[in-house]
């Protein structure tokens, strides 16, 4: 027994130090090398006592396993860092895409002061000015290289997973060998391409899943609280705000619909001063936005100029196929975009596929914008085979009442805002809803064999209804 708890401490510790030294080799002299080193080390040493912590407080050594997939996660992370570096200089990066725009402009407004005025003069244009804020606080701080925002990704989405992973074990306290699998979310491509990049999809996942997760454990938990997890939930839910201000509207939908499924656990009046808080600071939330150099616009205004009546001109920017599907599922008004809900949210775990252009030579040279499409469709993969298990979560949860209503409503409330509140398909999109997404596979597992089967056949009979419209519609009736 003894020597089983020194090789779980010994040997993660020894694959830490080797992770250390080989990136040291490669990254140096990376822009602020030494702080850099000194975050790697923390972040590796933090996250192990973090799943060592959790498996003793969940009471399942099985746990433990995730301390190599989070430092397998990690040593991929500053892997694939070294390609989008290469990626960001390129002088042309710079006008290609959202990811590396906020890159150089965290480093701008970093050495600026990180102010209003800062993002003011050197920005100018900006809807949530919150991740310029957050990331160029961390190039500041750990240095100016692609490498700390890795680590600060991977770490903000362990966090994410080892509360995600605790909701999941209340909510099923038969405990089975697998359990421990859950963890595994934080090795999805998807995740793994956002956490490599200054994404602003990772860092709005994991402040949604942190906020409504810590929301659900406190009331699930009959023991004594603590003020320091809703004071995490506030802070979360401000960050969000900065970052991406529509994510606030999943985020408090769940939450009021947790207050209220969980009601008799709390004082009435509790329960209404929590849902009008929430509900006003819904409301306000884009004025935040605005006090940080942000646009000024409501909700109504985002949605109308980006879902419901997109701007043609921003629709004609992009590359459409012949009768691309794409371009079909974009809204043109509200009841349009409701009518519209159900395919998109099947085209958002479809994307990219089927078109997946595959070069080699690219490939092996380490092409960043050839590794995302990779991880993109790997991805989509992964969903179109595990989403039936999502289905039999949702079904138990209706037939049975039970608490994984916990988890099934964020992730429906949050895949139905993904689909009808975007215009554009987009993969990365869907990140959001993805550690919510992978807990209610998680749960369906427990489903019965009839259950799995007929979900599965309910499943694959709308992919077919899906795969004929479409065919009809690009290739039949031109």
């Amino acid at each position: 027994m003894a020597k089983s708890r020194l090789s779980n401490a010994l040997v993660p510790s020894m694959i830490a130090l080797a992770i250390t030294v080989g990136w040291s080799v490669f990254a140096y002299p990376a822009d602020g090398f030494l702080r850099t080193l000194a975050f790697l080390i923390a972040v590796l040493g933090g996250g192990i006592v973090l799943i060592r912590r959790t498996s003793t407080r969940l009471e399942d050594p099985s746990l433990l396993k995730l301390q190599f997939v989070f430092l397998g996660k990690i040593a991929l992370l500053l892997l694939l860092s070294f390609s989008w570096d290469h990626t960001l200089r390129n002088e042309r990066a710079v006008l290609q895409g959202d990811q590396e725009r906020y890159y150089h402009q965290a480093v701008d407004v970093g050495r600026a002061g990180l102010t209003p005025s800062a993002i003011a003069r050197i920005i100018q244009n900006i809807n949530y000015p919150g991740i310029i804020y957050i990331y160029g606080a961390v190039l500041r701080v750990f240095g100016e290289n692609v490498f700390c925002v890795a680590l600060f990704n991977g770490l903000a989405t362990l966090v994410t997973v080892l509360l995600l992973a605790r909701l999941c074990y209340r909510l099923k306290p038969d405990r089975g060998r697998h359990d421990w699998l859950i963890g595994l979310s934080m090795l999805l491509p998807d995740i793994i391409a956002c956490d490599v990049m200054t994404s602003r999809d990772t860092l709005a996942m994991s402040l949604l899943s942190i906020a409504v997760l810590l929301v659900a454990l406190q009331l699930l938990d009959p023991s004594p609280q603590s003020w320091i997890p809703p004071l995490l939930v506030a802070a979360s839910l401000v960050a969000l705000a900065a970052v991406r201000t529509t994510a606030l509207i999943p985020a408090v939908a769940s939450i009021i619909v947790l207050l209220l499924k969980y009601r008799a656990r709390m004082r009435m009046a509790t329960v209404v001063a929590a849902v009008v808080i929430a509900v006003a600071f819904l409301m306000v939330a884009p004025g935040l936005s605005h006090s940080l150099g942000g646009y000024k616009m409501t909700y109504m205004q985002i949605l109308s100029v980006t879902v419901v009546n997109p701007d043609g001109r921003l629709i004609n920017g992009f590359t459409w196929s012949d009768r691309s599907i794409g371009r079909l599922l974009v809204p043109r008004s509200l009841p349009h975009a409701i009518l519209l809900s159900i395919p998109r949210m099947m085209a958002y775990l479809i994307v990219p596929l089927p078109r997946v252009k595959i070069d080699g030579q690219a490939l092996l040279a380490g092409d960043w914008m050839m590794i995302q499409e990779i991880l993109a469709a790997s991805s989509s993969v992964l969903y179109l085979a595990l989403f039936p298990l999502a289905l039999v979560a949702l079904y138990r949860s209706i037939a049975k009442k039970d608490s994984t209503l916990a988890l099934v409503a964020p992730f429906w409330l949050t895949f139905i805002t993904i689909a009808s509140g975007t215009a554009i398909l987009q993969a990365r999109y869907r990140v959001m809803a993805l550690p919510f997404l992978c807990g209610c596979i998680w749960l369906g597992r427990a489903g019965s064999r009839r259950q799995i089967a007929v979900a599965y056949g309910v499943w694959t009979a709308m992919l077919g209804a899906a795969v004929s419209a479409a065919v009809l519609y690009k290739y039949i009736l031109v």
